[in-house]
């Protein structure tokens, strides 16, 4: 089975001015700064080598209309000097600092933007990218999952082959492809191959992404297993370039960075069943039929209370050694 690693590489968002420090921005969001060490785009890429393992890295560009081009050919750099992919990821709260014909224009998300205005922005990011160094610009994720139909009309006048905005847990606000059930594998949709994020049902009429921060390392493995054995052509796993920070970016959470390692050496001890993919190294899936979506994978009510059970402990270690 195909599994996407997929990383959205992002920075804080300023409000309502960029006259700020985005050096700041950058090294907390980007690089994963901290008190403890780096644990961002840099030690991912290096884990992902490591360990044998395929990533791609959704990597907002609309920032270097705004800052210039320096921070985002250091992310493309350091993520292609790993082997990792890069692929587009579009803010476009970022156009109302740009000093271009979208200056001044606010919208959080794509799907508050015409069709013409949604390609005139992938155009940017996509014209960004590839001047910091990505030849093959080829898949796309929206910034908050904002997209919607006519964002896969857009992707397909720009040449893109592949979306990653579909996350069934953010259906209706903000992400607003039409599909008649909750997607649960890769289709085409307007001229583009969809792949989902992987979701799963974690209890009762509730559903999850596979998000790192947002799932125990015993929930993803049993998700991954169940898809395999169910014959599934793919799985996405979800993350950000800060994800294994603190929300106030100041500490490792090493919950958090004892499932990724977790994850990545599941994955790699599990070649024979599991092989990590780019977009770009699946050539045949821009024409293919994909067949029906897999089934939703339920996880057991005891593997979400100990991933609540395990939140909680950090919490009170963290909160304890604060105190002392």
């Amino acid at each position: 089975m195909n599994v996407f690693i997929t990383i959205d590489t992002e920075t804080a968002i300023p409000r309502p001015r960029p006259d700020i420090d985005f050096g700041r921005l950058v090294r907390e969001g980007i690089w994963g700064e901290c008190s403890e060490g780096a644990f961002g785009v840099r030690y991912l890429s290096q884990q992902f080598q490591d360990h044998g393992l395929k990533a791609v890295f959704f990597t907002e560009a609309l920032h270097a209309s705004v800052f210039g081009p320096r921070h985002l050919e250091e992310i493309v750099e350091v993520a292609q000097a790993h082997h990792q992919e890069v692929q587009l990821h579009t803010h476009c709260e970022w156009m109302e600092h740009a000093p271009d014909a979208f200056a001044g224009r606010r919208a959080e998300n794509l799907t508050e933007l015409p069709v013409a205005e949604q390609a005139a922005i992938l155009a940017i990011g996509k014209r960004n990218l590839e001047a910091a160094g990505v030849s093959d610009v080829t898949a796309f994720r929206a910034g908050n999952y904002g997209a919607n139909d006519d964002t896969l009309t857009a992707l397909g006048e720009q040449g893109f082959r592949y979306d990653a905005s579909y996350n069934a847990a953010f259906l209706g606000n903000p992400c607003a492809i039409s599909w008649p059930d909750r997607l649960t594998g890769p289709v085409r949709i307007g001229g583009v191959t969809e792949v989902p994020v992987t979701w799963f049902h974690d209890g009762p009429n509730h559903i999850r992404a596979l998000q790192l921060c947002a799932c125990s390392f015993a929930e993803m493995r049993h998700v991954l297993s169940g898809l395999e054995a169910a014959g599934a052509r793919a799985a996405s796993i979800v993350l950000h370039s800060s994800e294994l920070l603190s929300r106030d970016k100041t500490r490792l959470e090493k919950i958090v960075r004892a499932r990724f390692l977790g994850l990545c050496k599941f994955l790699a001890d599990n070649r024979d069943r599991f092989q990590t993919v780019g977009f770009n190294d699946l050539a045949d899936w821009a024409d293919a039929d994909l067949g029906d979506n897999p089934p939703a994978i339920r996880s057991a009510v005891t593997r979400t209370a100990f991933r609540m059970a395990e939140q909680i402990a950090g919490n009170f270690l963290y909160q304890r050694g604060r105190a002392a």
